[in-house]
């Protein structure tokens, strides 16, 4: 089954719109907060970098603004324990603000 030429500058028009839409709304956003919540080592953190359109590392910050240095933590933070109150960011990617959750296991 294919398009009509109606059929298609519907679906042009609306995409435009849709991409209008979502560039209104990053301009009063500025940022988004994801919550991300599994177990340890399922792929959250692909995930995220799936979303964020980039295969880098993460930074941690605290709540002041302040990055975490993982190499100071013990080796358990860097895999599934994560303060909720911490943020991950990608620096290719700053408009997302990621907290991560383990759960219950």
């Amino acid at each position: 089954m294919s398009l009509s030429n109606t059929d298609f500058q519907g679906a042009e028009d609306m995409k435009r719109q849709l991409i209008r839409r979502a560039q209104n709304l990053r301009r009063r956003t500025g940022r988004f907060r994801v919550l991300i919540i599994g177990r340890a080592n399922v792929g959250k953190t692909t995930v995220l970098q799936r979303v964020c359109d980039t295969t880098e590392q993460p930074k941690f910050f605290n709540r002041k603004g302040h990055e975490i240095d993982l190499a100071e933590l013990n080796p358990t933070a860097q895999r599934g324990e994560h303060d909720i109150e911490n943020e991950m960011i990608f620096e290719s990617n700053t408009a997302y603000r990621i907290h991560s959750e383990n759960c219950i296991e």
